[in-house]
C-alpha cells in the first residue's frame, strides 16, 4: 500500500489492537457475571434428571444420578454446562449470556424456540450431523431460573485442532497427507451444507414452528446485536444489546439494514458511504435469484460455520461427528446461503482476521497463505457445482465477494479493512493494460472522494464500479 493509503490501514490495526486487548484483559466469565448472579447452577442436576428420566421413561426402582463438570465452556454469548449420567450419557445445557431480567426478551424466547426446533428439523431431513436437542425452555421461571437448550454432548475436538497438521502439538504429517486430509474435508463439508439448500423459502429471518415443534410456519425478525460507539466497545463491560430486523424480501434490503443498524460516525462515514454504494452495485441477478418453481429467494444456513463449530474424531481418520453452534441460524439470501465457501476459505477477504505473516511464512502456523485458501476455495466450489449439476451455476465462486459486504455491514470493527480490501482489488482488477500503478488513481484517491457530503467524481465512482461488477464476475 502506499504511502498516502496508510490511514485506512492504520484506523483497521487500531481497531484489531484495541479489540484483542479487549479480549485479553477480561476473564473469559466476565460477560457471564450478571447471568450467573441469576442462574441457580445448584438445580441444574435436579433439571437433568427430570429431563432424561421423563425422555427415557425411566424405571424409579433403578434412579439416575450425574455429575456437572466444574468447569463450562463459554461462547461468545452462551456459557455450556456439561452434565455427566450414571448411565454413560453425556448432555450439554446450553444457557445464553443474557439469559435474566432486565435482558431477555419475547424476542429472545422466539429465537431459542427457532434455535432448537431449526435443528431438530434439520437433524430429521438430512444427514447433517447435528447434535440431538432433548428439551429446551425459553423462559426464566424453570427450577435454574434461566433459559437453556439441552442438548447432545459431541465427544471430539474441533477441526481447527487439526486443519492446520496438529492436535496438542504432537502431531506430524506429511505435506501430502494433510493436504489429503484437507481435501476430504471439503468434499464432505460440501455435501453436508448442500442438503441444506432443499429448504427454500421467500424471506429473509428465522423459522418459526408451532408450540409442538411442528413446522415451519413462517417467517420471523432477526434479532441482530446492535453495537455502540467504538469507543465504548469493550469485552465484559456491558451484556450485548439486540435489535429486531426484518424480515426481508431481497439482499440489498438486508444488507442495508445490517448496516444502518450500527452507529458508524466521524472518521469511518467514508467507509460507510462506500459500502453502502458496494451493496446498491450487488449485480441484480445475484440480489434477486430465484430458485424453484415458486421462485423462492432465501435457504437455510448456519450461522457461523467455521473450523471451530466442526466436531471431528479425535484419531487417524479424523472422521467429521457434528456440526454445532446453531446460535441466530436463520433462511440467507442465496448469494449468501448454503452453497457459500466456509469462513476459514475466506479470511484473506477479512483484514481484521487475517494473520497471515507474508514476510515470515513460517509464523503463520494457524493460518493458511493466500495462494493456499485460493486453491481450497476452487476445490470447495469444484466439489459444490457437481453437487448443484450442470442446470445452473452454484452459487459458490463469488459468495466471498458478498460475504465481505455482510461483515462489513454489521461489523464496525471489520468495516475499515474490508472496505479498504475491496476498493484496492477494483482499482487493481479495472486497471487498464498499459498503465502504470503510479499513474493510476490510489486507495487514497477513493477515500478523499468519499470523505465529503459533495457529489464523489464520477470517474472515481465509475471505476469502482467496474472493478467491483469485475470481482463479482460480471461486466460493466
Amino acid at each position: 500500500m502506499k504511502e498516502e493509503d496508510s490511514g485506512c490501514e492504520s484506523w483497521g490495526n487500531d481497531q484489531k489492537q484495541q479489540k484483542q486487548e479487549d479480549v485479553e484483559e477480561g476473564d473469559e466469565l466476565d460477560s457471564f457475571r450478571p447471568l450467573l448472579s441469576h442462574l441457580r447452577l445448584e438445580k441444574l442436576p435436579q433439571l437433568a434428571i427430570s429431563l432424561k428420566t421423563a425422555l427415557l421413561e425411566a424405571d424409579a426402582s433403578n434412579p439416575l444420578t450425574c455429575t456437572v463438570s466444574p468447569q463450562p465452556l463459554t461462547g461468545a454469548y452462551n456459557i455450556l454446562y456439561r452434565v455427566g449420567f450414571s448411565d454413560g450419557a453425556v448432555w450439554v445445557f446450553k444457557v445464553p449470556c443474557n439469559g435474566y431480567l432486565p435482558e431477555w426478551s419475547e424476542a429472545s424466547e422466539r429465537m431459542l424456540q427457532s434455535e432448537a426446533n431449526t435443528m431438530n428439523f434439520i437433524r430429521k431431513h438430512t444427514t447433517i450431523p447435528v447434535p440431538e436437542v432433548y428439551a429446551f425452555d425459553s423462559r426464566l421461571d424453570n427450577v435454574i431460573n434461566a433459559p437453556y437448550i439441552a442438548m447432545e454432548f459431541i465427544d471430539g475436538i474441533n477441526m481447527g485442532r487439526k486443519w492446520y497438521g496438529r492436535a496438542d502439538g504432537d502431531e506430524q504429517l506429511s505435506g501430502e497427507q494433510l493436504e489429503e486430509r484437507r481435501v476430504k474435508w471439503l468434499k464432505a463439508v460440501a455435501e453436508f451444507l448442500f442438503q441444506l439448500g432443499k429448504f427454500k423459502f421467500d424471506k429473509c429471518g428465522v423459522l418459526n414452528f408451532k408450540d409442538n415443534g411442528d413446522g415451519p410456519i413462517s417467517i420471523g425478525p432477526l434479532d441482530m446485536e446492535v453495537e455502540t460507539k467504538l469507543q465504548e466497545c469493550s469485552v465484559g463491560l456491558v451484556p450485548p444489546k439486540f435489535c429486531e430486523i426484518g424480515p426481508f424480501l431481497d439482499t440489498k434490503s438486508y444488507l442495508l439494514r445490517l448496516l444502518d443498524l450500527h452507529p458508524f460516525d466521524g472518521p469511518t462515514m467514508n467507509l460507510r458511504r462506500i459500502l453502502r454504494q458496494f451493496i446498491n452495485w450487488i449485480p441484480e441477478s445475484i440480489a434477486n435469484a430465484q430458485l424453484g418453481p415458486n421462485g423462492s429467494r432465501f435457504v437455510l444456513c448456519h450461522p457461523d460455520f467455521g473450523l471451530q463449530n466442526i466436531m471431528i474424531s479425535n484419531d487417524d481418520d479424523c472422521r467429521i461427528l457434528g456440526i454445532i453452534d446453531w446460535d441466530g441460524v436463520a433462511t440467507s439470501p442465496l448469494c449468501l446461503g448454503n452453497e457459500r465457501y466456509p469462513h476459514w476459505l475466506t479470511r484473506d477477504w477479512d483484514p481484521l482476521m487475517y494473520q497471515y505473516d507474508h514476510e515470515n511464512p513460517e509464523k503463520s502456523k494457524w493460518e493458511n497463505s493466500p495462494e493456499d485458501l485460493q486453491r481450497y476455495r476452487e476445490i470447495y466450489a469444484t466439489y459444490m457445482q457437481r453437487l448443484v449439476g450442470c442446470e445452473r451455476e452454484a452459487f459458490t465462486s463469488f459468495s466471498h465477494i458478498y460475504e465481505s459486504l455482510e461483515i462489513a455491514a454489521g461489523n464496525m470493527y471489520a468495516l475499515g479493512g474490508i472496505v479498504c480490501l475491496l476498493c484496492q482489488k477494483c482499482i487493481e482488477v479495472s486497471r487498464q493494460e498499459g498503465l502504470k500503478e503510479e499513474d493510476d488513481i490510489l486507495l487514497y484517491h477513493v477515500l478523499e472522494a468519499f470523505s465529503e457530503d459533495s457529489p464523489v467524481p464520477m470517474g472515481v465512482v465509475d471505476r469502482l464500479r467496474e472493478g467491483f461488477l469485475m470481482l463479482c464476475g460480471r461486466s460493466a
